[in-house]
């Protein structure tokens, strides 16, 4: 008898951390939030792409990629916009928000974060913005090219749908 109460606790207990972990949304609502249809010089939209698998976050990623300047010149500009769902692990979306290597303070739109810029041979230059939306949200938006990139990726944070992305529940 001892055994079988034992064992009906266990499952109970279970059954609760089960039912308290939190679900992140699907991941096609939050493709609905990216600046997709924004035109930019030169770029063209890569990709859109998805998951919620085995690991409790839900990811879209937004590539835009440039194969040409305005010149006809070859580059191999890129820009992507990643959204997470962080919603079963508020420790990672605090991590990712606090970034080392990511020193300068960041806001958009009363939302906080991070960004980093380098700069490379040939005047190329890299750049991320990390901000956290709703508690629950990171955004991270990153670059690689020259001469418009910060206003390119000015472009693509006035194209994510902020109040939209912070509504999913």
């Amino acid at each position: 008898m001892k055994k079988i109460i034992v064992f009906v606790v266990s499952l109970i207990v279970s059954l609760l951390v089960i039912a308290a972990t939190p679900t992140p949304v699907d991941w096609q609502a939050l493709a609905a939030c990216l600046p997709t249809g924004i035109q930019l010089d030169g770029y063209v939209e890569d990709s859109v792409d998805g998951a919620n698998d085995e690991t409790p976050y839900a990811v879209v990623v937004y590539i835009l990629e440039q194969n040409q300047d305005e010149d006809g010149s070859d580059t191999d500009a890129a820009l992507s916009v990643t959204l997470t769902d962080c919603v079963a692990h508020p420790g990672y979306l605090e991590s990712a928000a606090e970034i080392g290597a990511m020193d300068d303070e960041f806001s958009y739109k009363g939302y906080t974060g991070k960004k980093s810029v380098e700069t490379g041979d040939e005047g190329y230059m890299t750049s991320t913005y990390v901000l956290v939306v709703g508690g629950r949200y990171l955004v991270e938006l990153s670059g690689y090219g020259a001469d418009q990139l910060f206003q390119e990726l000015d472009r693509l944070l006035d194209g994510i749908a902020w109040e939209q992305l912070e509504a999913l529940k």
